[in-house]
């Protein structure tokens, strides 16, 4: 797409990954001397953003806190740089999928992850937060919030590791940028706490409760906060209401039920006060019930759910298919088979009664129909059907379907009605009435018997 900063054309940008409300994200290969290459992410601000005066400064202390974030399970920040008197960070690429896409194509297969699945997905999300709210610089607290802990900002990685991304909304006390401006409803609506969306001052525990939510959600495979507009969605939030955990959530183990309502307490004195608290109670639900999940248990996980043919934006949504791509194809009706008497006594009383065809006028041609037009709405058909509930041997079959062949058939006369397939064009004659009164037939008998 193409190079940037500087003469010797560091980056070479690959491909856009998402925009945001303000910035944008490139998968992008960094350069060095003697062919050295590794692919990062470039994270610059759109271009009208880009010689904005406090979008710059609130970009480059994005930029400044993440490189204060050096932790295992957080993508780290790597340099924050400019090209054409335009600002960009580069980031570590992860290789993997988010939790948006998880739970999405859990949804679609009609599946939920396993409980100390989730849980332990949970619990390394805890172990970065926790980290990044008691990161301290020259013996200073930094009251760091990170205020968008959502399913998007959470990826798995092939390796089976679980990173926390986009510190882009936090804030750190003291910062260049107007100091801690957790009062702005900044985030998710859905991943919002209470504080949040009434626009009351945030702490650590704010990013407790959107933990919850998302661990809530892992357990149930259903949105815990949902509603048909904006305010309605707002006033659930505000309100804490768990109506979505109690119809979904029969099934969750109760020791663990209670970990989850204690992070979801509307009250900040009375969910857990800490992320280290939330997570080591998660570490102690997985040990008293004898649970161990390993990294390649999550790669595993990841391997299986991300589709390798398609490339997808993880911020993008699918397009729609075309009205030509969706219609819908009715089955294909077949007359039970019956004996030769009767079929010949049927076809005998048709012939008397059916009117004779009518006479094609000398320019009519018969109608045709494009086979690559008749295999794409059928392949349109099979991506609209819903999928049915995954079963191990669901692969198996998947594997063995073959795709429907079109040859060509010699007739076996010229009365005979017969589709020609040539040039991949399908000729269809016009109806024969006297078939169609003999299948009319056929159905009147066999209802009748």
């Amino acid at each position: 797409m193409g190079d940037f900063d500087g003469p010797d054309r560091r980056y070479t940008l690959r491909q856009r990954l998402a925009s945001g409300r303000t910035t944008e994200l490139y998968l992008a290969a960094a350069h060095g001397k003697h062919e050295f290459e590794k692919t990062v992410v470039i994270k610059r601000l759109l271009p009208q953003f880009a010689l904005d005066a406090a979008h710059r400064v609130v970009f480059a202390e994005e930029a400044k806190l993440g490189a204060r974030l050096i932790h295992a399970k957080i993508a780290q920040t790597i340099e924050l740089g400019r090209s054409d008197n335009a600002l960009y960070m580069t980031i570590e690429y992860v290789d993997g999928i988010d939790l948006i896409s998880v739970l999405r194509e859990l949804a679609m297969r009609e599946r939920k992850l396993e409980s100390h699945t989730a849980a332990w997905i949970v619990h390394e999300l805890l172990d970065a937060l926790d980290y990044a709210h008691n990161l301290s610089h020259d013996g200073n607290p930094l009251g760091i919030v990170h205020r968008d802990v959502s399913p998007g900002n959470v990826l798995l990685s092939v390796r089976g590791d679980v990173k926390l991304i986009d510190f882009g909304i936090a804030r750190a006390y003291g910062s260049e940028s107007g100091g801690d401006r957790s009062r702005a409803p900044n985030g998710r609506t859905g991943y919002m706490s209470p504080e949040q969306v009434s626009t009351s001052a945030t702490d650590a525990r704010s990013d407790v409760f959107s933990a919850s939510i998302i661990l809530a959600e892992l357990l149930t495979g259903h949105p815990l906060f949902t509603a048909p507009t904006e305010l309605e969605l707002l006033m659930m939030v505000r309100d804490a209401r768990l109506d979505q955990l109690d119809k979904h959530g029969a099934g969750i183990d109760a020791g663990l039920m209670a970990i989850v309502r204690k992070g979801l307490s509307m009250s900040v004195v009375g969910r857990w006060q800490t992320a280290a608290a939330f997570r080591d109670a998660l570490s102690q639900w997985l040990f008293s019930n004898r649970q161990r999940v390993s990294s390649q248990q999550i790669a595993d996980i990841v391997a299986d759910l991300r589709d390798p043919l398609a490339v997808v934006s993880r911020t993008t949504t699918p397009p729609a298919l075309p009205r030509a791509l969706s219609v819908s194809i009715p089955p294909r009706r077949v007359a039970p088979a019956q004996p030769a008497s009767v079929v010949r006594k049927l076809a005998s009383t048709a012939a008397n009664t059916a009117s004779p065809p009518p006479k094609l006028a000398p320019d009519a041609r018969p109608a045709r129909t494009s086979t690559r037009g008749k295999l794409h709405a059928a392949r349109a058909q099979q991506i609209a059907t819903p999928p049915e509930p995954f079963r191990p041997s669901s692969r198996e079959r998947l594997g063995s379907t073959q795709s429907p062949r079109l040859t060509r058939e010699k007739p076996a006369s010229k009365s005979s009605n017969v589709t020609e397939v040539s040039d991949g064009v399908v000729d269809s004659p016009a109806p024969d009435r006297i078939s169609q009164a003999i299948f009319g037939l056929l159905e009147t008998s066999r209802r009748t018997h």
